[in-house]
């Protein structure tokens, strides 16, 4: 089993790098759209992937939250991406420290 759930980890980091992407050019062209549909689209897979073990997902949930949180608020957008991209670089090293375990 955790074969699969590191596999399922690498899966979320690559969509997280994604999402950091997205993020930091919204940061540079206040365009935020893509980064909200980035970070809503990271929260809702990470719920709805039933493969994840539910311990791991406890973990995650709460960055991944706070993340789409701080996108979503009414905040500057600099500061919106700033947030944001703090969580996300939170839940990052989260999921590394999943993985040095596994």
């Amino acid at each position: 089993m955790s074969e699969e759930q590191r596999k399922k980890l690498h899966q979320i980091l690559q969509q997280l790098n994604n999402a950091q992407s997205e993020v930091q050019e919204a940061y540079e062209t206040t365009m935020m759209s893509d980064a909200k549909w980035a970070l809503s689209s990271l929260c809702d897979d990470l719920k709805k992937d039933e493969s994840i073990d539910p311990s791991i997902k406890s973990q995650l949930m709460p960055y991944f939250e706070a993340a789409r949180s701080a996108i979503l608020s009414p905040a500057s957008t600099h500061k919106r991406a700033g947030s944001c991209g703090d969580k996300l670089n939170e839940a990052k090293s989260c999921i590394r420290e999943i993985l040095s375990r596994l």
